[in-house]
């Protein structure tokens, strides 16, 4: 009889990594402290914070930069 131990193994780092494709763990969203894509850059939320990142930009430097939009950005996922 075959030993079972490294096909236990593979479960066990499967599962310890994120689990199988459509398991419980690709259900749970986006990892805590892990980065996601925005996915409406034309909120007006995104845009407040991107036309306060030019300011501040031009503040420190002073520059002359103007906001346009966002095209683009990703997002910090955190706890609370």
């Amino acid at each position: 009889m075959r030993n079972p131990a490294p096909l236990l193994l593979l479960v066990f780092f499967l599962l310890a990594a994120g689990g199988l494709p459509g398991g419980a763990a690709a259900q749970r969203g986006p990892l805590v402290g892990g980065y996601a894509k925005i996915k409406d850059v034309k909120d007006p939320h995104i845009k407040e914070i991107g036309k306060y990142a030019v300011s501040e930009n031009n503040k420190q430097t002073g520059g002359n930069l103007a906001f346009v939009r966002v095209v683009s950005g990703r997002q910090q996922v955190v706890a609370g």
